[in-house]
């Protein structure tokens, strides 16, 4: 009811410093992970527009080392980093059956 659906570049956002209290990326980091350097601006980006204490939450499938470790702590300052593992129960899909939610609060 009161969502804006806004596009810009997530390697620039718009958005003032602190501005939210949660940032959910779903695949946007996939996307450009080929790309280390855009990669790194777009987590920076992320945290730069997160309150203290906010919450940054990533679904992928990217395992912990890859996400957190080579990802996210590379570009920002993260704290209290976990990450829950889900398995797809469905059979006949294409490609992996698991995907991980990562977590890591802004100090």
């Amino acid at each position: 009811p009161n969502m804006r659906w806004m596009a810009m570049n997530v390697s620039d956002l718009t958005f003032a410093d602190s501005d939210f209290d949660i940032v959910l990326d779903k695949g946007t980091l996939d996307a450009i992970e080929g790309s280390p350097k855009l990669l790194r601006a777009a987590v920076f980006e992320a945290s730069r527009t997160l309150r203290p204490g906010g919450l940054f939450l990533s679904i992928t499938f990217n395992d912990a080392d890859a996400r957190i470790g080579r990802q996210l702590k590379e570009a920002a300052n993260w704290q209290d980093c976990s990450t829950e593992t889900f398995e797809r129960t469905s059979s006949g899909t294409a490609g992996s059956n698991r995907f991980f939610v990562h977590s890591c609060r802004k100090p």
